[in-house]
């Protein structure tokens, strides 16, 4: 679950417009995010690569078709 792994590594937010207060939270979370870009950038790069690189692609795909 994309939103799961996103609010757990802390590399976005999910937002909730549920309610006034709750959008204000998230906005001053994304501005705490993009404050550092490159750090964040490398952040994002790494936790891509542990949930949906290509080896983990392949060996799901093999396990399928074998």
């Amino acid at each position: 679950d994309d939103s799961g792994i996103i609010e757990k590594e802390q590399i976005g937010v999910v937002l909730d417009f549920t309610s006034a207060d709750q959008i204000k939270t998230t906005l001053l979370k994304i501005d705490g995010l993009i404050k550092k870009p490159e750090e964040f950038k490398k952040k994002i790069r790494s936790i891509a690569e542990k949930y949906r690189s290509f080896a983990i692609a392949e060996k799901i795909y093999r396990e399928i078709y074998n």
